[in-house]
């Protein structure tokens, strides 16, 4: 009885020291500001997700070509990374719906092709599908889609093109991201803030209040 009752005991704390392990992760870098959310679904069918916001702040040299003396001088800087947690019925959800909407299956647009359509773009900033699963491991990116709710364009017509997009807009509708990117402003600390998209950088400066 002693030995059953031992081993039933050492079978329980197996048990409830299991670890899980990551079962599905979607990793989106957004277009326009420097936004990514990251999504997780675990074995135990728990989910976490995060707004995950990277910036430089620092001295910078205002030209165009100040990105690559800040990578060949050292140009006094510092990269922070700023994360929202979303709360895991709201990761949950959205996970879900994309999972509807296709991202797993989605397929890369090559550029001068038919079904992606006949466009050539000059700052070259992209929206980025990162895909993780025991059976997959995908990178898809698409050129200069924006989500309908910060754009005059019409919707793409690209099929290919078209299913980014609306997995896009609902990423930034659900998550409400620009209200996101607007309150971690607000709370920076005054200082000069700078990012990159494609070949081109943005530079804003945070004055102190008097």
């Amino acid at each position: 009885m002693k030995i059953l009752l031992v081993t039933m005991l050492l079978m329980i704390g197996y048990s409830s020291n299991a670890q899980s392990y990551v079962e599905s992760e979607y990793s989106i870098e957004l277009i326009g500001n420097p936004q990514k959310v990251r999504l997780v679904e675990y074995s135990d069918s728990t989910y976490k997700g995060q707004i995950i916001t990277s910036l430089s702040k620092g001295r910078f040299p205002r030209n165009f070509v100040g990105r690559l003396w800040h990578d060949i001088w050292k140009i006094e800087s510092e990269d922070v990374e700023y994360n929202q947690e979303i709360h895991p019925i709201v990761a949950k959800r959205v996970m879900q719906r994309l999972k509807e909407l296709g991202i797993e299956e989605i397929e890369p647009c090559k550029k001068f092709n038919e079904d992606c359509g006949n466009l050539a773009y000059l700052d070259s900033d992209s929206v980025i599908f990162r895909i993780k699963k025991p059976s997959i491991n995908r990178v898809v990116s698409y050129e200069e889609i924006h989500p309908l709710q910060l754009t005059k364009r019409n919707e793409e017509e690209s099929p290919k093109r078209k299913k980014a997009q609306e997995m896009i807009s609902y990423i930034h509708e659900e998550l409400d991201l620009k209200h996101v990117y607007r309150n971690l402003w607000d709370k920076l600390e005054p200082d000069t803030y700078y990012y990159f998209r494609g070949y081109s950088f943005i530079i804003m400066k945070k004055k102190k209040c008097r």
